[in-house]
């Protein structure tokens, strides 16, 4: 399978051929309960307002992020990955 076939199938087509790695949440390992895997962990770089989008730095690359609710995330703030629809990751308060 080439990268790019790869990149765009979906996993409903063929699940022997399916790529693991292509599963941004996919980190695999038992995790006590109530630990966050750090590999979920975000900062906001851009302050998230209520029903707007903001920024984060997740696993060193820049998102667009969304957090449900009425509370504004300030920039500097931790926050965990709880989520991802299209390119924007949805993520609450740490």
């Amino acid at each position: 399978m080439n990268l790019l076939s790869a990149l765009f199938k979906s996993y409903g087509e063929d699940e022997d051929a399916r790529d693991d790695t292509l599963l941004v949440l996919d980190f695999g390992g038992p995790v006590a309960k109530g630990q966050v895997p750090l590999e979920l962990l975000a900062t906001v770089t851009d302050s998230i307002a209520p029903g707007r989008l903001g920024h984060v730095i997740f696993q060193g690359v820049q998102w667009r992020a969304y957090a449900e609710g009425n509370v504004p995330i300030s920039t500097g703030t931790t926050v965990r990955v709880v989520g991802r629809q299209s390119n924007v990751l949805r993520v609450e308060p740490y």
